[in-house]
């Protein structure tokens, strides 16, 4: 079944992007997250979505972050290996279907940089998850199954639009509104269901330790967030890109 919402929702600069096109509903098939622009001063950065599921901005060991009003403004999180590092916390449980886009630069060269994660990667292994496993490959899927994506060398420190769609057995990515074809792997859903763990940008959550702390951090800098409870089809996918494109000089 095809859901079609209808209008959109003001960014900044005056922009439209999409409030959500696409197939697999999952509750209706509405934006739930809108981290759209990065806070100045303070650590949390507001939902603009409405459904008040603001970012807190978290550290850990010799982890920091800052606000560089550069191409639109962004948080830039700086540290350095597993727990030494910054994040953006969200208070959102990813469900089985969901679109999750990121805009953002990495830095960060480390196995295991993390460009999302809600997962609990012990038994019963539950959530999702999004790393950097070399500087030219993304794995972005469940502790159940990923599929590995190639990147250009040095392509992932450019300012990119990163958009993940999943729903039943499948996972595409979109990198700057092109569709990738994956070079390995098969998603799978987690085999232990959907994960009750916040929603971390640019880390993960611990393989067995405190909940809210910086794991495998993607350090760099990061404009722009949004989480859908539906499938974005290809058009609002290259509406999407196009629109940060010109709002964060992608």
């Amino acid at each position: 079944m095809t859901i079609q919402i209808t209008g959109g929702l003001t960014a900044q600069g005056g922009m439209k992007f999409e409030t959500g096109t696409g197939s697999g509903g999952g509750g209706g098939g509405g934006l739930k997250v809108y981290l759209q622009t990065a806070p100045s001063t303070g650590t949390t950065w507001t939902d603009t979505s409405g459904n008040g599921y603001d970012g807190t901005l978290r550290k850990s060991g010799t982890g920091n972050y800052t606000y560089n009003s550069a191409n639109g403004g962004g948080i830039v999180t700086t540290g350095g290996t597993v727990s030494n590092g910054a994040m953006i916390d969200i208070p959102y449980n990813l469900p089985s279907t969901f679109t999750i886009e990121i805009v953002a630069s990495i830095t960060s060269t480390d196995y295991w940089a993390s460009l999302f994660g809600n997962e609990i990667y012990t038994a019963p292994f539950k959530g999702f998850l999004a790393y950097f496993g070399t500087d030219t490959q993304l794995s972005i899927g469940s502790p159940s199954g990923f599929q590995n994506y190639s990147l250009s060398s040095g392509a992932k420190a450019n300012r990119n639009h990163y958009l993940i769609t999943v729903t039943g057995s499948t996972l595409n990515f979109y990198l700057n509104g092109t569709l990738k074809t994956k070079t390995s792997g098969t998603f799978a859903q987690p085999a232990g269901g959907i994960s009750t763990n916040s929603l971390q940008i640019g880390a993960r959550h611990p393989n067995a330790g405190t909940i809210n702390t910086v794991n495998d951090a993607a350090h760099g800098t990061y404009y722009m967030v949004r989480v859908y409870d539906s499938v974005l089809d290809q058009t609002a996918v290259t509406t999407n890109y196009n629109e940060a494109k010109t709002a964060f000089g992608l």
